[in-house]
This record gives structure tokens, sequence and C-alpha cells, in this order.
């Protein structure tokens, strides 16, 4: 049987395919969860709305990383929010206004000469800072209340870390920062709000 010159090129394109999809690595890009907060419980507050505000406004540039990290402070704390205040009264509000919520990356002097060679230094640090405050106002826009919760976490990665890695450790410091942040609003919620909770 002849194969017609057609026939072939179909046979090498149909190969070189084959070829090329087994050769095609996996996609390595982690996936994370989602940062929820209501299994902490509901705080029921004696106001008929609850607002967020993001005051916060990221520079979306170096040395600030926020906007690259897996789980971006301002939309958790957001979320926080979402799962954590409920509105149980019939006036008033209580507005929640981010003021921050930056990642600054560092980098760090490490070794170099014969002895760098042979070490691994830590590359980077990330300081993270989160500060956001609850405003208890009533019908008229009079504040009646106030609490504030700030949190600052630092980590640091090794100066040959893979991007994978460098996205775990900033995940863990968020989820770590805003564990701080729910749990110092515990604190001032009960000790300043503590009329206005039902």
């Amino acid at each position: 049987m002849t194969l017609t010159l057609s026939s072939l090129a179909r046979g090498a394109l149909a190969a070189g395919l084959l070829a090329l999809s087994a050769c095609a690595a996996p996609s390595t890009q982690q996936t994370y969860p989602e940062l929820t907060y209501g299994h902490n419980g509901v705080i029921n507050l004696d106001v008929a709305r609850v607002e967020f505000t993001n005051a916060y406004q990221p520079p979306l540039r170096d040395p600030n990383v926020e906007h690259r990290a897996p789980a971006n402070p301002s939309v958790v704390m957001e979320r926080w929010v979402r799962d954590r205040l409920r509105a149980s009264g019939v006036t008033g509000d209580a507005r929640v206004v981010l003021r921050d919520a930056k990642i600054v990356e560092t980098r760090l002097a490490v070794q170099g000469g014969l002895r760098g060679a042979f070490t691994t230094d830590q590359g980077y640090r990330y300081d993270a800072n989160i500060e956001v405050e609850i405003q208890l106002r009533d019908a008229g826009g009079v504040q009646r209340a106030f609490a504030k919760a700030q949190a600052s976490r630092s980590r640091t990665v090794a100066e040959d870390a893979t991007l994978a890695q460098k996205d775990k450790v900033l995940f863990d410091l968020v989820e770590a920062t805003m564990t701080e942040i729910n749990g110092e609003f515990e604190r001032q919620i009960r000790q300043y709000l503590g009329r206005y909770v039902r």
C-alpha cells in the first residue's frame, strides 16, 4: 500500500502531538483553603447594619506583596466581618474600617564567597501588619463605642526558596496574623462594646 504525502504528514503530526502531551508536566500550582471564621461563633451587635470599609490602598508594587499573597489580607478581613459580626438591632450601625493590610518583602543579606557557596541563608523577610477598627454609631451618626485591633507578624524564607515556598509562607503569615486579630477583637469587643452585644 502506498502512503500519500498528506497521510504521512498527518501521521507525523499525530505522533508529534502525542509526544508533546506525554512530556507535559502536571500543574504544580498549589491551591489554598479559604480562610473562614464562622466556626468561632457569631457576635450579635445591637445595630441595624454592619458595614465594611477598606480604607487601605495597596501600592501594588514592590516592596509590598500583599496583592500577590494566596490569601489577600483585605479580602480575608472582609470575610472575618461577614462570618463573625451580625446586625441584631433596629437602629444604628457598626462600621468596620480596615486601616492597614500590608505585607512588605525585604531582601536579606546573605553570605558570599566560598562559605556562602556551601550554606543556605534566609534570603527574604515578610512583614505583615493588619489594623482594623469597629465604630458603633447611633441613628444620627454619632459614635457611641469604639474597638480597635492590630497585629504584626514576620516570617523569613531561604534565599533559594521557590515561588511555591514563598506563597506558602505568605499564606501562613496572613493566617497567623488574622488569628491574632480574631483573638484581639474577642477581648476588645468584650471590653469596649460589651453593652452592645446581644
